[in-house]
């Protein structure tokens, strides 16, 4: 038993203490200026962006970044991409350490939690957006995803999101039964009377997904507003896009006109 408890604490309990140290003792000893310049420099030029990073908080748990800014390519003379404050990283280091291949430099299974208390993007808002997975079989194609996770958002709001879907994928999976909706009523097909959404006030979205071999079932996604509420129910094929689902889009008492179900496939 005591040879067994010694492997253990050889290979998955000194090796998590060990990196912890390692980064505690970079992020106690080293300026933190240069440090946050170092990442700013070599990440963004890996995404040809510029990055302004806060203060780094660290704890065994996650680290938190007080801001973190983002420019649009390749410099914040073109603009700024999105601002965040208060973005905290959480993560489980046993999780995280069975997941490293060492061989391959790969991480092919986490968990943890990604949470903002405020980000400001062009055409997305939020305050409070929280993320939760456990994820497994992470690779460069997403048809071996298997896991679970989670999304949490206070108020926010959502602009042009036309031009939203066209650069993120994850929007474009959550929003798309809206946009098919909105076509509709713009050709004629439907006359339900809805919103401009151009600007689209939010009081809260709440997700809840599974993943099975690269399938991603929403079992539950709302999104809560005074202007338009809308919640669906299906599955997206991570791989290929193809979209199975079924959405409820309504407006709430106070607002005029109906409310319709929907399947999009």
């Amino acid at each position: 038993m005591k040879r067994l408890l010694k492997i253990v604490f050889t290979i998955i309990v000194l090796p998590i203490i060990i990196g912890a140290l390692v980064l505690w003792a970079i992020l106690t000893f080293i300026p933190q200026e240069k440090i946050r310049g170092y990442v700013a420099e070599h990440v963004g030029r890996s995404i040809q962006r510029e990055l302004q990073i806060g203060t780094v908080h660290l704890r065994w748990t996650g680290l938190t970044l007080d801001t973190l800014n983002v420019s649009e390519k390749p410099t914040f003379k073109a603009g700024t991409l999105f601002e965040a404050k208060g973005v905290q990283v959480g993560w489980n280091l046993r999780n995280l350490w069975q997941g490293l291949n060492l061989r391959e430099g790969k991480i092919t299974r986490s968990s943890g939690s990604f949470l903002i208390k405020e980000f400001r993007h062009p055409h997305y808002a939020a305050d409070d957006f929280k993320v939760k997975w456990s994820l497994s079989g992470i690779s460069e194609t997403p048809s071996t995803l298997d896991g679970w996770m989670t999304l949490r958002q206070g108020k926010g709001a959502l602009k042009n999101i036309d031009r939203l879907v066209e650069n993120a994928a994850t929007a474009r999976a959550a929003l798309s039964p809206v946009l098919a909706v909105m076509k509709l009523e713009k050709s004629g097909v439907l006359k339900l009377g809805l919103p401009d959404l151009k600007y689209w006030p939010l009081q809260g979205i709440d997700g809840n997904y599974r993943f099975d071999k690269g399938l991603m079932t929403f079992k539950d996604f709302q999104i809560r507003s005074a202007q338009l509420n809308m919640k669906t129910l299906g599955t997206v094929e991570l791989a290929s896009g193809k979209l199975n689902l079924q959405v409820a889009l309504d407006k709430p008492k106070t607002a005029s006109g109906g409310a319709l179900d929907a399947k999009l496939q």
